[in-house]
């Protein structure tokens, strides 16, 4: 009897694998006067907040909130045009996609910029 060769069988291929879905950029919120943002997610650690007000004298005080309920951080509290821009630094804590500012500038116009530090 002759030796037989041994077959393989070919190793299958895995299936693709989606691509990791990319992580949000941390916000910019604009706006005029008075409001409270839509939800906003940020990943957990540091940022700064760059802010800027023009348009008026009013007050212009940025409480940041997460979710509803909770005790929100005092970020910003100026009136410009004196200053009329500044930075902080807000902890996001563990992060989270329920983020949202309270904005009081009843006649300003306001932008609101996160960067991960």
């Amino acid at each position: 009897v002759a030796p037989q060769t041994p077959t393989y069988a070919p190793t299958p291929t895995p299936p693709p694998t989606a691509p990791p879905t990319p992580k949000p950029a941390p916000p910019t919120l604009t706006g005029s006067g008075s409001k409270v943002t839509a939800t906003f997610c940020l990943d957990p650690g540091s940022y700064k907040l760059a802010w800027s007000a023009t348009g008026g004298t009013d007050n212009f005080i940025v409480h940041i909130h997460q979710g509803s309920g909770d005790s929100p951080v005092s970020s910003v509290n100026e009136v410009p045009p004196n200053p009329s821009s500044g930075e902080t630094v807000y902890d996001a804590g563990g992060g989270g996609c329920s983020f949202y500012a309270e904005v009081k500038a009843s006649t300003l116009n306001w932008t609101i910029i996160f960067t991960a530090l």
